[in-house]
């Protein structure tokens, strides 16, 4: 999995997750107030920096039911309208298009079927703030960190066999922002410069 594709996997992977009900009896309350937010929310709005390899990124996400739009240093996309995944490279004016079914480790299916499986567990807990830790997957886990005054997550750190690989720093959170329902929709007019393969046909 190429780093983009590795960036958005993992992101999507929390953001979904924290509409599904948890599952452990050591869980956070003010996780599962979280949770109760999102899964209850019309649609989402996002920004955080990714930092990974001392590099840094910045991320938009758009959520709206089971669509969704995350957008990457304004360089990469990924636009799922429910029905179909379109990742679309602005830098090599490439667009790649295929049903969800198809579409493997990003695919929203795929990744409730993770989190479906997966526990956390507090950790720390102070005052202000509490660490929660997420299984995402046999070998990786993050750990989340949730400011319990506005009921926040302010940082997630993703971790490989317990050394830090990545962290992500949540610098807006909206819910119910009413956005427009075409912000989902692929238009074949905007990219008509662009090269595009559909790995249906």
């Amino acid at each position: 999995m190429n780093f983009k594709r590795k960036v958005i996997f993992n992101l999507l992977f929390l953001l979904f997750f924290l509409t599904v009900k948890a599952q452990s009896l050591n869980t956070s309350v003010f996780l599962n107030e979280i949770k109760t937010n999102f899964k209850n929310a019309k649609d989402i709005t996002i920004d955080l920096t990714y930092s990974q390899n001392k590099k840094s990124n910045s991320v938009r996400f758009f959520i709206k039911k089971n669509k969704y739009l995350v957008i990457v240093n304004n360089e990469y996309k990924i636009l799922f309208n429910g029905v179909k995944t379109y990742k679309i490279n602005l830098e090599d004016k490439e667009v790649t298009v295929s049903s969800n079914q198809k579409d493997g480790d990003l695919s929203p299916n795929k990744i409730l079927d993770l989190i479906n499986n997966s526990e956390n567990k507090i950790i720390k807990s102070d005052k202000n703030f509490e660490q929660v830790k997420v299984n995402v997957d046999k070998k990786s886990e993050a750990v989340l960190t949730i400011n319990k005054k506005n009921r926040k997550i302010e940082v997630i750190k993703f971790y490989q066999k317990k050394i830090e690989t990545s962290a992500a720093y949540l610098t807006k959170y909206l819910l119910n922002q009413n956005l427009p329902s075409n912000l989902f929709d692929f238009n074949k007019n905007t990219y008509k410069d662009f090269y595009i393969t559909d790995l249906d046909k």
